[in-house]
């Protein structure tokens, strides 16, 4: 017994010598995947850096993210980047958006087009038109002028008049009739309400698990087959739309 107490001493004073300290368990690591994450996918702002004008996912060590939400992490990416590299924009690294306004308050502006779409059609008095683009979402911004012209009408005309504004803030190819569709739908949906502007934010992915749009080869590629105007009176986040006032 005179042993073991002996035995327990040393071993007491050798702990207190050499600072010896538990070894603490590693942290628990948190996986996102495709159940645990919104339409929106806003769960993964936080770790999305801006590098050399490029979005850029960061992870910390206890954070991961499954294999198939990473092919569409980095498809998202890829989509953001290209559109800001081709559109000669830069992401401002505190907001992380890249802006792209063609219209302001500023009746002087009025004489400039875009896409072939006069300015001078829709006087921008009140709000801004143009677009803002985020990692995983663009944002369109309609004056209370463009929105309006689409909100007052029916028929094929606010149809025309939807793809104009779509067009005259910035967008060109499919995105024109997607954009045009969700403008189509939400005026339809509020009428003439927003009369300072409205900004409409669509989503790749929420579009994508609507099937508006697909992946393929890794790059998002639209395929129009629903029209927005049907979904986006569902809800808040149908699709991946959201809208509100400027």
């Amino acid at each position: 017994m005179k042993k073991i107490k002996i035995v327990l001493a040393l071993l007491c004073c050798f702990l207190l010598l050499t600072g010896f300290t538990p070894i603490s368990a590693k942290p628990i690591k948190k996986e996102f995947n495709l159940q645990n994450v919104s339409s929106t996918m806003d769960e993964l702002n936080e770790f999305i850096i801006v590098d050399n004008n490029k979005f850029v996912l960061k992870l910390p060590e206890d954070v991961s993210l499954s294999k198939d939400l990473t092919a569409i992490v980095n498809a998202l990416l890829n989509t953001s980047n290209v559109s800001v590299k081709n559109r000669n924009l830069k992401i401002d690294p505190k907001t992380k958006t890249a802006y792209e306004m063609v219209s302001n308050t500023d009746p002087i502006l009025n004489n400039l087009s875009r896409n072939g779409v006069s300015i001078l059609r829709w006087v921008a008095y009140t709000g801004r038109t143009g677009l803002s683009w985020n990692w995983n979402y663009v944002r369109v911004y309609l004056s209370g002028a463009v929105f309006t012209g689409v909100a007052t009408v029916g028929g094929e005309i606010a149809k025309s008049k939807a793809i104009a504004a779509a067009k005259l803030a910035g967008f060109t190819g499919l995105w024109v009739s997607v954009s045009g569709y969700a403008i189509l739908g939400i005026a339809a949906t509020v009428g003439a309400s927003f009369p300072q502007g409205i900004y409409i934010d669509l989503n790749y992915f929420g579009l994508a698990t609507c099937g508006i749009g697909s992946f393929a080869g890794g790059v998002f590629g639209f395929g129009v087959s629903v029209p927005l105007a049907n979904l986006v009176t569902l809800g808040p986040g149908v699709c991946g739309i959201m809208f509100g006032a400027q």
